[in-house]
Protein backbone atom coordinates (compact mmCIF):
# COMPACT_ATOMS: atom_id res chain seq x y z
CA UNK A 1 0.00 0.00 0.00
CA UNK A 2 1.49 3.22 -1.08
CA UNK A 3 1.75 6.26 1.27
CA UNK A 4 2.00 9.76 0.28
CA UNK A 5 2.92 12.64 2.98
CA UNK A 6 3.31 16.56 2.07
CA UNK A 7 2.76 19.50 2.96
CA UNK A 8 -0.53 21.15 3.52
CA UNK A 9 -2.44 24.22 4.51
CA UNK A 10 -5.65 22.59 5.83
CA UNK A 11 -8.95 24.60 4.75
CA UNK A 12 -11.18 21.95 5.53
CA UNK A 13 -12.60 22.16 2.12
CA UNK A 14 -10.16 19.60 0.58
CA UNK A 15 -12.21 16.81 -1.69
CA UNK A 16 -10.09 14.18 -2.56
CA UNK A 17 -10.14 12.01 -6.20
CA UNK A 18 -8.65 8.47 -6.34
CA UNK A 19 -9.91 7.69 -10.02
CA UNK A 20 -6.37 8.29 -11.79
CA UNK A 21 -4.10 4.97 -11.11
CA UNK A 22 -1.32 6.18 -9.21
CA UNK A 23 -2.08 9.40 -8.38
CA UNK A 24 -4.42 11.29 -5.80
CA UNK A 25 -6.10 15.03 -7.23
CA UNK A 26 -6.75 17.23 -4.08
CA UNK A 27 -8.85 20.01 -4.54
CA UNK A 28 -9.07 22.80 -2.16
CA UNK A 29 -11.40 25.67 -3.06
CA UNK A 30 -10.35 26.58 -6.40
CA UNK A 31 -7.12 25.10 -7.06
CA UNK A 32 -6.09 21.18 -7.59
CA UNK A 33 -3.00 19.53 -6.68
CA UNK A 34 -1.81 16.28 -8.33
CA UNK A 35 0.01 13.83 -5.87
CA UNK A 36 1.55 10.64 -6.90
CA UNK A 37 1.25 8.22 -4.69
CA UNK A 38 4.25 6.49 -2.75
CA UNK A 39 6.11 10.07 -2.86
CA UNK A 40 6.47 12.94 -1.06
CA UNK A 41 5.61 15.97 -2.99
CA UNK A 42 3.30 18.01 -4.83
CA UNK A 43 3.24 17.07 -8.45
CA UNK A 44 1.44 20.26 -9.59
CA UNK A 45 -1.65 22.71 -9.38
CA UNK A 46 -3.48 24.21 -11.60
CA UNK A 47 -6.44 26.68 -11.32
CA UNK A 48 -9.69 25.67 -12.69
CA UNK A 49 -13.29 26.44 -12.37
CA UNK A 50 -14.19 22.99 -13.64
CA UNK A 51 -13.28 20.77 -11.09
CA UNK A 52 -15.57 16.98 -11.49
CA UNK A 53 -14.53 13.82 -11.72
CA UNK A 54 -15.34 13.49 -14.94
CA UNK A 55 -13.22 16.52 -16.12
CA UNK A 56 -10.61 15.75 -14.82
CA UNK A 57 -7.87 13.14 -15.98
CA UNK A 58 -3.96 12.33 -15.08
CA UNK A 59 -1.42 9.64 -15.95
CA UNK A 60 1.40 8.28 -15.39
CA UNK A 61 3.54 6.00 -17.30
CA UNK A 62 5.11 3.69 -17.19
CA UNK A 63 3.43 2.92 -13.28
CA UNK A 64 7.42 1.99 -12.43
CA UNK A 65 10.59 3.82 -13.46
CA UNK A 66 13.45 6.47 -12.99
CA UNK A 67 11.60 7.96 -16.58
CA UNK A 68 7.97 9.11 -15.87
CA UNK A 69 5.66 10.63 -18.12
CA UNK A 70 3.34 12.54 -15.71
CA UNK A 71 0.21 14.63 -17.11
CA UNK A 72 -2.84 16.04 -16.07
CA UNK A 73 -6.12 17.26 -18.33
CA UNK A 74 -8.42 20.11 -17.35
CA UNK A 75 -10.42 22.43 -18.87
CA UNK A 76 -9.55 25.99 -19.46
CA UNK A 77 -13.15 27.01 -20.00
CA UNK A 78 -16.23 25.20 -21.57
CA UNK A 79 -14.56 24.58 -24.74
CA UNK A 80 -10.77 24.47 -24.42
CA UNK A 81 -9.08 21.45 -22.44
CA UNK A 82 -5.11 22.12 -21.49
CA UNK A 83 -2.37 19.17 -21.03
CA UNK A 84 -0.57 19.76 -18.64
CA UNK A 85 3.45 18.19 -18.28
CA UNK A 86 3.60 17.62 -14.42
CA UNK A 87 7.46 16.90 -14.73
CA UNK A 88 7.99 20.56 -16.64
CA UNK A 89 5.22 22.48 -15.85
CA UNK A 90 4.84 22.78 -19.36
CA UNK A 91 1.67 22.93 -21.79
CA UNK A 92 1.89 20.06 -24.08
CA UNK A 93 -1.30 21.14 -26.01
CA UNK A 94 -4.60 23.02 -25.97
CA UNK A 95 -7.64 21.12 -26.91
CA UNK A 96 -10.49 23.44 -28.92
CA UNK A 97 -13.71 22.44 -29.12
CA UNK A 98 -17.00 23.70 -30.98
CA UNK A 99 -19.42 22.34 -27.98
CA UNK A 100 -19.40 22.60 -24.55
CA UNK A 101 -16.32 19.61 -23.41
CA UNK A 102 -18.30 17.25 -20.58
CA UNK A 103 -15.63 14.19 -20.22
CA UNK A 104 -12.03 13.62 -20.25
CA UNK A 105 -10.14 10.44 -20.19
CA UNK A 106 -6.38 10.06 -21.29
CA UNK A 107 -5.12 6.80 -22.49
CA UNK A 108 -3.19 5.19 -19.94
CA UNK A 109 0.46 6.45 -21.85
CA UNK A 110 -1.05 9.66 -21.94
CA UNK A 111 -0.44 9.94 -25.99
CA UNK A 112 -4.39 10.20 -26.62
CA UNK A 113 -7.41 11.97 -24.97
CA UNK A 114 -11.18 10.70 -25.60
CA UNK A 115 -13.55 13.37 -24.85
CA UNK A 116 -16.88 13.64 -24.90
CA UNK A 117 -19.27 16.92 -25.83
CA UNK A 118 -22.69 18.41 -25.01
CA UNK A 119 -23.68 16.38 -28.44
CA UNK A 120 -23.27 13.57 -26.77
CA UNK A 121 -20.48 12.86 -29.44
CA UNK A 122 -17.17 11.35 -28.25
CA UNK A 123 -13.93 12.56 -30.31
CA UNK A 124 -10.37 10.81 -29.69
CA UNK A 125 -7.85 13.55 -29.91
CA UNK A 126 -3.73 12.81 -30.47
CA UNK A 127 -2.09 14.88 -27.71
CA UNK A 128 1.60 15.02 -30.20
CA UNK A 129 -0.15 15.11 -33.86
CA UNK A 130 -2.79 17.33 -32.62
CA UNK A 131 -5.14 15.41 -34.49
CA UNK A 132 -8.94 15.13 -34.08
CA UNK A 133 -11.11 12.39 -35.12
CA UNK A 134 -15.03 11.81 -34.26
CA UNK A 135 -15.67 8.23 -33.15
CA UNK A 136 -19.55 8.27 -32.38
CA UNK A 137 -22.56 9.94 -31.66
CA UNK A 138 -25.02 9.74 -28.51
CA UNK A 139 -22.97 7.70 -26.49
CA UNK A 140 -24.24 6.82 -23.32
CA UNK A 141 -21.50 5.00 -21.71
CA UNK A 142 -17.61 5.37 -23.01
CA UNK A 143 -14.07 5.31 -22.30
CA UNK A 144 -10.66 3.20 -22.63
CA UNK A 145 -10.76 -0.08 -21.41
CA UNK A 146 -9.01 -0.05 -17.91
CA UNK A 147 -5.26 -0.39 -18.42
CA UNK A 148 -5.41 -0.88 -22.33
CA UNK A 149 -5.69 0.42 -25.74
CA UNK A 150 -9.15 -0.72 -26.10
CA UNK A 151 -12.03 2.14 -26.98
CA UNK A 152 -15.83 1.32 -25.93
CA UNK A 153 -18.50 3.30 -26.81
CA UNK A 154 -22.17 2.48 -25.93
CA UNK A 155 -25.31 4.22 -27.40
CA UNK A 156 -28.24 2.76 -25.86
CA UNK A 157 -28.71 -0.45 -28.14
CA UNK A 158 -24.98 -1.06 -30.05
CA UNK A 159 -21.82 -0.92 -28.13
CA UNK A 160 -18.58 0.11 -30.27
CA UNK A 161 -15.25 -1.59 -30.00
CA UNK A 162 -12.13 -0.23 -31.40
CA UNK A 163 -9.23 -2.74 -30.24
CA UNK A 164 -6.47 -0.44 -31.14
CA UNK A 165 -6.78 3.38 -31.04
CA UNK A 166 -3.77 3.50 -34.03
CA UNK A 167 -6.21 1.58 -36.45
CA UNK A 168 -9.58 3.24 -35.52
CA UNK A 169 -10.93 1.72 -38.86
CA UNK A 170 -10.49 -1.71 -37.50
CA UNK A 171 -13.65 -1.89 -35.30
CA UNK A 172 -16.71 -3.54 -34.19
CA UNK A 173 -20.57 -3.10 -32.98
CA UNK A 174 -22.51 -5.53 -30.87
CA UNK A 175 -26.27 -5.41 -29.87
CA UNK A 176 -26.42 -4.60 -26.17
CA UNK A 177 -29.82 -2.75 -25.32
CA UNK A 178 -29.92 -1.11 -21.75
CA UNK A 179 -27.39 1.26 -19.84
CA UNK A 180 -24.27 0.00 -19.51
CA UNK A 181 -22.67 1.16 -16.43
CA UNK A 182 -19.09 -0.60 -16.21
CA UNK A 183 -16.48 -2.52 -17.58
CA UNK A 184 -14.88 -5.40 -15.58
CA UNK A 185 -12.06 -7.62 -16.06
CA UNK A 186 -12.09 -10.90 -15.01
CA UNK A 187 -9.43 -13.21 -13.88
CA UNK A 188 -9.58 -14.79 -17.10
CA UNK A 189 -8.40 -11.80 -18.58
CA UNK A 190 -11.57 -11.66 -20.10
CA UNK A 191 -13.13 -7.94 -20.20
CA UNK A 192 -17.01 -7.57 -19.51
CA UNK A 193 -19.41 -4.41 -20.24
CA UNK A 194 -21.90 -4.96 -17.42
CA UNK A 195 -25.39 -3.39 -18.67
CA UNK A 196 -28.59 -2.80 -16.58
CA UNK A 197 -31.58 -4.43 -18.72
CA UNK A 198 -29.77 -5.36 -21.09
CA UNK A 199 -28.79 -8.75 -22.64
CA UNK A 200 -24.96 -8.74 -21.97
Amino acid sequence: QLVSEVLWDFTEEEDFNFDNPGLVLVRSRDEVSAVQLGCHEILGSIRTDFYHKKLLSARVYPEKGPKQTKLLCYLLDTQTACVLDLNSKMNVCLIEHDAMITGLQLDPTGRKLLFKDSNNEVHLFETKGKTKVGLARNAQFWGWVPESDVILCHTGETLKVWYSSDHLENWTSHSAKGRMVRVVSGRDEKTKAVLLDGNI
